[in-house]
């Protein structure tokens, strides 16, 4: 295994081709491969199994992955996936074998016959499959390479080198907003969770901002991004409907239910319930 950084490797493209996947039964077998791949879906759908996880294809999906990886194609019967395939090593080591290796049954996958393995020390992300949609923007760039790799004119090698290396580097960049973006939904779940949990306490953007290792507005503006409210907001709604369950279930005073759902005082919470409902706390009293 060789250690590797971006700016250290330059791919070298082994093969570039159309594959139909017309017919599931062509492909009934999960594959594992010697050498890198990148496929990109031109156009139909259905799933991609790649390392026992079943991923949705449609026009537009972009496929990345390691050698060593088990995959198998799960075409849709009635709109069959298009693919443009390219296998690829990221280090021009193993150049002299320039025609496709074709991948193995995984039960008779030989480990020692892979070639080009690379551990990434910078993005670690390329040591694992990426899957990404909504990619169509790269299409041209897919267009290109396949027809540079059948034309095969001069220098070839190197245009398809540099256009794979700038696909390859923009689907890091657009990998990495993906995955900030799951990040910052599971941030803003757990603020949701937290505040389910404390709503009776004294809660700041300050307070929740030192709970949480991250500046106060930072908070509020990612979970503004995830629920379209501010946490304020979110957090007034939620002693709103608590506030109404216990006037409508228990025998607490509209004083005590002020206490128990966390606002400060009894003017404050009788004017917010008013503005939020249109009623007043004690019209939700059961007579």
């Amino acid at each position: 295994m060789k250690n590797v950084t971006l700016n250290s490797i330059k791919p070298f493209v082994r093969f570039c081709r159309r594959l139909n996947v017309k017919d599931y039964n062509s492909y009934p077998y999960a594959v594992k491969c010697y050498d890198a791949r990148l496929y990109y879906c031109i156009e139909g759908s259905g799933n991609f199994m790649i390392a026992n996880e079943v991923y949705e294809i449609k026009a537009g999906t972009a496929i990345l992955f390691p050698a060593l990886t088990e995959y198998s194609y799960l075409p849709s019967s009635d709109n069959p996936m298009s693919f443009i395939a390219i296998n690829f090593d990221y280090t021009y080591d193993f150049c002299n074998i320039f025609t496709p290796i074709p991948p193995s049954k995984t039960s008779e996958f030989k480990k020692e016959k892979s070639i080009d393995l690379v551990n990434f020390l910078d993005v670690k992300q390329l040591n694992s499959p990426i899957i990404l949609k909504k990619m169509k923007a790269l299409e041209p760039k897919f267009l290109y390479l396949e027809e540079e790799f059948n034309k095969r004119q001069s220098y070839f090698e190197a245009r398809c080198s540099a256009t794979l290396l700038d696909v390859i580097s923009s689907m890091l960049l657009r990998n990495d907003i993906v995955s900030q973006n799951k990040k910052n939904r599971k941030i803003s779940d757990e603020i949701i969770e937290y505040l389910n949990a404390h709503y009776t306490e004294n809660i700041t953007l300050n307070s929740l901002g030192a709970e949480f290792g991250y500046h106060p507005n930072y908070l509020n503006q990612l979970f503004i991004n995830a629920t379209k409210k501010t946490i304020y907001s979110y957090l007034l709604d939620l002693r709103i409907l608590k506030a109404i369950k216990l006037l409508q279930n228990s025998d607490l005073t509209v004083s005590d239910v002020c206490e128990k759902t966390g606002f400060c005082d009894i003017s404050h919470f009788s004017k917010t319930f008013k503005k939020k409902t249109g009623y007043n706390p004690s019209d939700f009293r059961i007579i």
